[in-house]
């Protein structure tokens, strides 16, 4: 491999030119490629070069023995590093649309697309599929119709959660040992039903002490890992609120077709039974929790447990559509609030002033510094209260580890010793850990130097997850899949200790469900859920007795591995929590039982995590709130909206969205100086139901960061355009780091992005957020100095004409000679008329169009309606429409009738006419007395020339910069877009010079015409005072 460039330099060219000649037949020779290299052989000869040419010599075969090989000699070879280009790196978190298409038509499952959102049904057409089965079982026991459906959806990815970890575990296994039978898991040999399932599930993976017999002592080597995973749900006992149950041993062994396209190939023509498809479609993927424990000589595709996650959400998402949050997103926000609180808490507690993690490390001299640095971070307390699968609890881990060995304040597990000799780092939303030479950390059951590594990354995620990470989804299978994921990481860095493997911890009861925006009792940081029912103010000594048995039960639980014993401690925890908290919250209970019913499945935030709890039953709150909160809109919601209405939320507008609640409720939720980072719908920036919410951030948060994504898609086959908005629970500092992403580049690194592009921005008032940049700044400051609404002018704005049925009302001009030869009088009620599409700038293209104007009267002016009666030849011609004008809603007092239009008169005035809605503005002056159509507004009064050449000009179209815009882009320039236009007033000369020269302007052509437009817009520039670099700006935009 040669640098084609130092070929050039010497060859001058003459080399491409030859090969060019060549490939177009221009040569004495076609299609001969040895005669081809003897010309340039005897080139070079003649050339005598003495130059020495360096040059990259590898063996391809040699290289791509292994897939590694292979993949280090794709890179070498692709266009973005031989010649340099810039490409998007991709997200390592990529679906495998092959593996996920055909996981979904085993569960019985279809993707569909229903209001730009991809949602999952169920498709019973799919013979024996699970949901097939589960829907025959549950018709058989006579389960309610509306219920069917949703416990199909909770059964399937119920299932589905277990064989996907237990591939995954299975996975480390083998990579842990070696890959014999013993250590193989899912294998049609050993599970030959759905009994031998179930009892794969409860007996073998959900006991520690195991019977005796031929099934079980094919599992002697598989060890027990004490997850929730495997214990029995309501769905399945038919408990709790389900009136029956299903277990998977229920199910039938029958033959199911192939799906269209399997992994299994072709060879297979005919049906297989399902349990059977179902084990050798999961053996024909390579499970691995990273790409650090894949057999590279395996043909197997590889699924990792960052794909798996992204499976969970899809699978999550089958009700509402919600999508899975990019994993450059979910960075980025874990990044950007567990370092700055990390930072925040750290310098608060130890007294220190340092910016950044390195800072921290440099200022630790002693061991008890370290492990009091350690400590705080293992403090810190994160919430995701619309948690869906738990990718950005996820992230949020990842990032505690990695700012724990920044800081060097990582400890080999059970010792006060460093773990040094390894790099530990986040990649692409991937914890990496490397040894100190830079190679992949993999984890060899026989070598002390692995076990450290692994011991201590394990119980450091144990800890973190234990303590740190919360959620709460209304969604009971997306806390399932949350939960399943949290045990995912675990398990990534499972490990033996003295032969035996540590058990999971119960993590589950971080998670929960319910609705996360309602709660019976109110809470507020630094208030004890604890009341006296005495009359004192002081606590009572046994409810804190309460409280601390309610916290050790809970601490009890969470490393509990007997199942009995866990059923116990759960019910001492439901009857602890009703002592201390429901019983105290009667008189709540009392005011909302008109709505109970819509209660019972809230989170009660004052009691539900006793880490956020303190010693005196005061709640402390969160550190850090993150997450993508729903967007639905209230409207839709029916009974729901009414509901939150009465948690009297601030932010709560009836014609808004569910995420501005999510907004406050994080405000709730954080201590003082906590952070919220959220990734939602941008439209609270600019809409008027975002007015409420804009106020709560002003007055009571500190903006930190705001990113606009307007117009850049984030989310797959998602149109709705995103922010990311970073505030603190603190006094708002008015310097908000503000950024607009354009083009891909941040798909990169969004940090980079943001560091490089961002500007500040005060965002001070309830009015529109729109971020600026320093000129932008400026040039609002002057126009809000002096700029006066157009709506506080001499001027009316109206809408044009809207008929109902512009086919009988708006004729051609034939049409109106005709009636008006057949009865002159029509023409006193036949008016010119312009649509949208006729109007140019300062003038117009008449289309001969004309309106009927049966105007229905102004009664203020004592004007009455037309009387259709008085023009026969009109009458006649509105006949033959009356289907249609006698039903539409835009009627007057008779279906001849246009509807009320209090401004008729105006149109006979002089006028600034425009098209509402369009990508190119474009406003013309009348003084004709055209009527105009609904498809434009217009404007009479004062000024008007002046008016005309502003909004003509690039000024005029930079303060309407912000006007709504419609799905496809387009301007929406309605009344209400244009009344608020901030003008600058003039005085009645300068209102004359203008005329002037807009009487000038519209008279000249040519080079005559673009030196009046220069000094149109010189002029117009002046009243604001802008300077050239502002002047600039604005003729540019």
């Amino acid at each position: 491999m040669f640098d084609v460039n130092k070929i050039h330099s010497i060859t001058d060219g003459k080399i491409e030119h030859a090969f060019y000649q060549y490939k177009n037949g221009q040569r004495p020779y076609k299609d001969d490629t040895a005669a081809f290299y003897e010309e340039l052989r005897q080139y070079f000869d003649e050339m005598n070069v003495n130059e020495k040419l360096e040059y990259l010599y590898f063996n391809a075969e040699e290289c791509s023995k292994t897939k590694s090989r292979t993949i280090a000699l794709y890179k070498v070879l692709s266009a973005s590093y031989l010649l340099k280009k810039t490409i998007v790196i991709p997200d390592p978190h990529t679906l495998n649309i092959k593996f996920y298409h055909e996981l979904l038509y085993i569960m019985g499952l279809k993707e569909v697309e229903k209001d730009n959102r991809v949602l999952v049904e169920i498709d019973i057409s799919i013979m024996n599929s699970l949901s097939y089965q589960i829907n025959r079982l549950l018709n058989k026991k006579d389960t309610p119709e509306s219920e069917i459906d949703q416990r199909i959806y909770e059964l399937v990815i119920i299932w589905i959660n277990r064989l996907l970890f237990i591939k995954l575990f299975e996975g480390q296994l083998i990579s842990f040992n070696s890959d014999e039978s013993a250590y193989h898991i899912l294998d049609n040999e050993k599970i030959q039903s759905f009994e031998d399932l179930e009892c794969l599930f409860f007996e073998v993976l959900g006991k520690k002490k195991r019977e005796e017999n031929s099934f079980f002592n094919q599992f002697s080597e598989i060890p027990y890992l004490n997850s929730s995973l495997f214990e029995k749900q309501d769905v399945e006992t038919g408990q709790g609120v389900y009136h029956n149950g299903i277990m998977i041993s229920e199910l039938k062994n029958e033959p199911i077709r192939l799906y269209s396209s399997s992994v299994l190939g072709k060879k297979i023509k005919k049906d297989l039974d399902i349990l059977t498809y179902i084990i050798d479609f999961l053996n024909s993927y390579n499970f691995a929790s990273d790409e650090a424990n894949v057999d590279e000589n395996s043909s197997r595709e590889i699924l990792d447990a960052a794909v798996l996650g992204l499976i969970f959400e899809k699978l999550n998402g089958y009700r509402d559509g919600s999508t899975y949050t990019p994993s450059v997103i979910t960075e980025y926000l874990a990044k950007e609030t567990v370092e700055k609180t990390v930072l925040q808490k750290v310098n608060t507690e130890m007294g220190w002033k340092c910016g950044s993690l390195v800072d921290i490390r440099n200022k630790l001299d002693t061991l008890e510094q370290r492990k009091r640095v350690d400590e705080i971070i293992n403090s810190i307390t994160i919430c995701d209260p619309s948690v869906g699968s738990g990718h950005f609890l996820v992230s949020a881990l990842n990032y505690l580890i990695a700012a724990k060995k920044e800081c060097e304040v990582l400890f080999i597990y059970g010792t006060d010793k460093l773990l040094k000799d390894c790099q530990i780092f986040v990649e692409k939303d991937v914890l990496c850990i490397k040894y100190g030479d830079g190679s992949p950390f993999v984890y060899k059951r026989k070598s002390n130097e692995s076990r450290e590594i692994q011991g201590t990354l394990f119980n450091e995620k144990r800890t973190i997850i234990e303590n740190c990470l919360f959620g709460s989804d209304i969604n009971v299978t997306a806390v399932s899949i949350c939960q399943l994921r949290l045990w995912i990481e675990l398990l990534k860095n499972a490990y033996y200790d003295n032969g035996v493997m540590e058990t999971l911890p119960n993590i589950d009861i971080n998670i929960k469900t319910g609705n996360s925006l309602t709660y019976y009792a109110k809470f507020e940081v630094g208030e004890s859920i604890i009341k006296s029912n005495k009359n004192s103010s002081e606590v009572d000594s046994s409810d804190l007795a309460s409280l601390r048995e309610y916290r050790n039960s809970v601490k009890e639980y969470k490393s509990c591995s007997d199942k009995f014993k866990k059923k116990q401690i759960i019910a001492k925890i439901k009857q602890i929590k009703d002592n201390l908290f429901y019983n105290d919250a009667q008189q709540h209970l009392e005011d909302k039982k008109d709505s109970a019913n819509k209660f019972d499945n809230a989170i009660e935030w004052a009691i539900e995590f006793p880490e956020v709890i303190d010693e005196n039953g005061k709640f402390t709150g969160f550190d850090i709130v993150i997450g993508n909160p729903p967007y639905i809109q209230l409207q839709k919601m029916n009974n729901g909206a009414d509901t939150l209405a009465k948690m009297n939320y601030a932010t709560y507008v009836r014609s808004g969205d569910i995420y501005c609640l999510f907004y406050e409720l994080a405000y709730k939720l954080l201590k003082k100086n906590g952070m919220l980072a959220y990734i939602s719908s941008n439209k609270w920036m600019r809409a008027g139901y975002g007015e409420a919410l804009r106020n709560f951030l002003v007055t009571k948060t500190d903006p930190v960061q705001l990113i606009d994504f307007s117009g850049e898609k984030v989310f797959q086959k998602v149109t709705v355009d995103v922010n990311i908005l970073i505030y603190r629970k603190a006094e708002n500092q008015f310097n908000t780091l503000s950024c607009i992403i354009k083009g891909s580049d941040w798909r990169n690194n969004l940090s980079d992005y943001v560091r490089q592009y961002a500007v500040s921005n005060r965002f001070d008032s309830s009015g529109s957020w729109v971020i600026l940049s320093p000129v932008e700044q400026s040039i609002k400051r002057k126009i809000e100095a002096i700029g006066t609404p157009l709506k506080d002018w001499d001027i009316s704005i109206n809408y044009g004409i809207k008929t109902g049925a512009n086919d009988a009302f708006i004729i051609d001009g034939a049409k109106r000679n005709e009636l008006i030869s057949s009865d002159p009088k029509s023409a006193e009620i036949i008016r010119p008329i312009l649509r949208g599409r006729d109007i140019k700038r300062y003038g117009f293209d008449f289309a001969d169009l004309w309106l009927i104007n049966t105007h229905n009267g102004i009664k203020d002016k004592d004007i009455p309606p037309v009387d259709i009666n008085q023009y026969p030849a009109v009458k006649a011609h509105l006949d033959k429409y009356w289907d249609k004008i006698s039903v539409r809603n835009d009627k007057g007092y008779t279906p001849y009738n246009l509807r009320n239009c209090v401004y008729t008169d105006d149109f006979s005035k002089q006028k600034i006419v425009w098209k509402r809605i369009g990508s190119i503005l474009r406003f013309c002056y009348d003084e004709s007395g055209m009527f105009c159509l609904d498809s434009t507004c217009f404007a009479t009064g004062d000024k008007l020339k002046f008016l005309t050449l502003l909004l003509n000009s690039p000024l005029g179209r930079y303060l309407l910069k912000d006007s709504p815009k419609t799905g496809t882009g387009d301007l929406l320039i309605s009344v209400q877009a244009l009344e608020p236009m901030l003008t600058p007033p003039i005085s009645n000369n300068e209102n004359y010079y203008f005329e002037e020269l807009f009487d000038n302007y519209i008279q000249t052509s040519g080079t005559d015409k673009e030196k009046l437009n220069i000094e149109i817009n010189t002029r117009l520039l002046d009243l604001f005072g802008f300077t050239d670099e502002e002047r600039r700006f604005i003729l540019l935009f």
